[in-house]
């Protein structure tokens, strides 16, 4: 079973690449999220969990989700990080959910998946002319994974240093306490009252008010509002004039 959240769409594409290669079953775990509830869930091939980084770390409502939930049949758990930069303390906290909540489980490895930059709130976006090579990459790393998964053989993910998970653990927590306000959030004119940034929000912090958004408390900043606005209305930090990004639909192999 592959496990997915996603703000963007690039986990979704990992994820419904996997499912392809290994005939499996993708779970949007966003609706979990939202409900804040637990799930319970059976299956006899391995566990695959496929989510983006958040400043060189699983995004916390996904471990939280993890950590309440109950995954039974198959002991074998992957994880799978989509990201543009480096995937940071992933190893180290996948190993350690393992050990401290899935303690029933086997961790057969992380590996990070190169996708397009989508944290429009602070980094320069990937240009679009590479995007396809990006997704190609994506899908060769995904096929080369798929085999090791169906032989039952742990993920060859680049293990992290001493030193980078030194300087992102302490970073990640002040990250998680301060650099996710939502003050410089804002809709323009161009809003439609469609709600599909409430809809989309994993952590139920827009409302709409008088038509348009009102982000009521913080958030994580997977940018699902903000890139995925039909009429680009929505800005953030330095997000003005920056092409949004949504990931492509992945399309069956043959």
């Amino acid at each position: 079973m592959i496990l997915y959240f996603t703000g963007t769409g690039n986990s979704r594409f990992v994820a419904e690449a996997l499912a392809d290669q290994l005939d499996d079953d993708t779970v949007n775990i966003l609706p979990y999220i939202k409900e804040n509830k637990a799930g319970t869930f059976t299956s006899d091939k391995p566990y695959v969990f496929v989510f983006p980084i958040y400043l060189s770390a699983i995004p916390v409502v996904v471990k939280d989700f993890i950590r309440r939930s109950h995954f039974n049949g198959n002991e074998k758990c992957y994880f799978f990080a989509t990201c543009k930069a480096a995937m940071g303390i992933t190893p180290n906290e996948a190993s350690s959910i393992i050990k401290k909540t899935l303690t029933d489980k086997k961790y057969m490895g992380s590996v990070k998946i190169n996708m397009p930059q989508n944290y429009i709130y602070m980094f320069t976006m990937t240009p679009r002319e590479e995007y396809e090579k990006l997704y190609s990459g994506a899908l060769e790393a995904v096929k080369h994974c798929a085999e090791s998964i169906r032989n039952g053989q742990p993920l060859e993910g680049k293990p992290v240093n001493v030193f980078e998970y030194g300087i992102t653990k302490p970073v990640e927590k002040m990250y998680n306490a301060w650099g996710t306000g939502t003050k410089k959030f804002s809709a323009s004119d161009a809003c439609v009252s469609c709600g599909l940034c409430e809809k989309n929000c994993p952590m139920n912090s827009i409302v709409i008010e008088n038509g348009k958004p009102k982000w009521i408390k913080k958030c994580i900043h997977c940018m699902a509002c903000v890139n995925n606005c039909p009429k680009q209305a929505i800005e953030c930090g330095k997000s003005a004039g920056k092409e949004r990004y949504v990931c492509k639909k992945y399309e069956k192999q043959n």
